[in-house]
């Protein structure tokens, strides 16, 4: 009962999905629009709020130094993209999530654990960008005079609240598809926000004459840990939109999702770059930890980069709680619509009231950045598949290709219980992973269970 269930639910989200995009396409032209809704999306996860700290992580770190570590943690998220994605090939399941993926490497409690980091990190970032979106809304509203200076309606509170009722609405789709165009409006939006910063370099660049290159001390690890947190929610995403993605002909989605998500990590990588190297050859040891503070608010082009800025930041909101209430959904309350409005207010809510008491948004990114999102990048990916292989590929494994015959009892009935098990043999099993690259997914975790606590403590000092 169990297994005809997930398969109808299968076919339902399916259904969705190409109802969502259009009935009539070819399904070539269908395939097409799905890569091009993931590569939106996760180039949308990757560019986010962090963007606006790039410009002091690069002063903090010098003009050397930044590049390095920018896409070194690029190449690094990127690959734990790449782990999350044959992890689910391996499995051969389209309704997986980050619970039933750490239920299959790690029992009851790889489950629970993957569910709780599923639900603190993308909330811990929505705190982040609630802080940030205020910071940015309300000095506008009190430079032009709209609602008075000082009052209750700019309060730090107050716009949170305004800001979290606007954004409600969008989250409680449950296909991810169907927000595609949250992520294209945001993106439109990053791409002004990008050119205001370039025009704004334009008329008051100073240059980098005598900047340094480098800098060894904490500063420069916590620049770390804020590129660690630019690129927090990527491993994470890749579940909705390998749900969405039709298998290919030929090959494994896996395969084809690792190539999207690289695509989206190194764009944004360029882009985080971009726009730290024109603000800070702009305003050098005056960059702000936020540079939207750098910024007057009587300008047309001051306000128009925060106003878009602001626009692309709410929007990502949508995008980062999705597979968290998903996650809920499945394996904690129920699937239906009051349970998905309560989930997502219960987030939102809380997310804002927090948000309220985040003193300074460098920190909170710095936090954020040092333990959940390195945890998502460095340590999460690599468990999963190094136990998935372990578990797929021995002898007499679920996926060993040998099939059991039923036992009969003396009673001529099958002794088989009418529960069906969760994991059952992959019938397309991707050829099995290299010692090499093994070894590389066991180095690469234990190089992130050793950076937590050292991002941790340098941080904190």
């Amino acid at each position: 009962m169990h297994e005809l269930k997930q398969r109808n639910k299968t076919k339902e989200n399916m259904h969705s999905v190409v109802s969502s995009v259009s009935l009539g396409d070819h399904p070539t032209v269908l395939n097409n629009k799905l890569i091009l809704i993931a590569t939106i999306g996760l180039f949308k996860t990757c560019v986010g709020t962090a963007v606006l700290s790039m410009p002091k992580a690069i002063s903090n770190s010098g003009l050397v130094i930044f590049p390095i570590l920018l896409f070194g943690f690029s190449v690094g998220a990127h690959y734990g993209c790449w782990l999350v994605a044959k992890t689910l090939d391996i499995i051969g399941r389209d309704d997986m999530d980050p619970a039933k993926v750490g239920e299959f490497s790690g029992g009851k409690y790889g489950k629970w654990f993957a569910l709780t980091m599923c639900v603190l990190d993308p909330w811990g970032s929505t705190i982040a960008f609630f802080s940030t979106l205020a910071d940015i809304i309300r000095p506008l509203l009190e430079e032009h005079h709209l609602f008075g200076e000082g009052t209750i309606w700019t309060s730090h509170g107050t716009v949170i609240l305004a800001l979290a009722v606007a954004v409600f609405p969008l989250m409680l789709s449950t296909k991810i598809s169907e927000i595609s165009w949250v992520n294209t409006l945001g993106v439109i939006s990053l791409l002004a926000f990008t050119i205001g910063v370039l025009v704004n370099t334009i008329q008051h660049n100073i240059g980098l004459s005598g900047a340094p290159l480098g800098s060894a001390d904490t500063n420069a690890v916590v620049a770390l840990t804020v590129i660690a947190f630019a690129y927090d929610g990527g491993q994470l995403n890749v579940f909705p939109y390998y749900r969405d993605l039709p298998s290919p002909a030929s090959g494994f989605k896996g395969d084809k999702l690792a190539l999207i998500s690289g695509l989206a990590n190194y764009a944004g990588a360029c882009c985080y770059f971009l726009v730290a190297i024109l603000a800070y050859s702009t305003y050098r040891d005056d960059t702000k930890d936020d540079v939207l503070n750098n910024f007057g608010n009587s300008s047309f082009i001051y306000v128009t980069i925060k106003i878009t800025f602001a626009i692309s930041l709410l929007l990502t909101i949508p995008l980062t709680l999705f597979e968290c209430t998903a996650v809920l959904r499945e394996h904690v309350f129920s699937e239906n619509k009051w349970t998905n409005i309560a989930l997502n207010l219960a987030l939102i809510g809380t997310a804002a009231i927090i948000a309220s008491f985040v003193p300074s948004m460098y920190s909170a990114f710095a936090y954020v950045g040092a333990t959940t999102a390195t945890a998502w990048t460095m340590i999460l990916p690599p468990l999963w598949f190094i136990f998935t292989v372990k578990e797929a590929y021995r002898e007499g494994g679920i996926n060993d290709g040998n099939e059991e015959e039923d036992e009969l009892t003396e009673g001529g009935e099958s002794n088989i219980q009418e529960e069906t098990p969760l994991f059952v043999k992959n019938p397309s099993l991707p050829p099995k992973p290299s010692k090499i690259q093994l070894g590389c997914a066991w180095v690469f975790m234990i190089t992130g269970c050793c950076a937590v606590p050292f991002f941790i403590y340098s941080t904190a000092i």
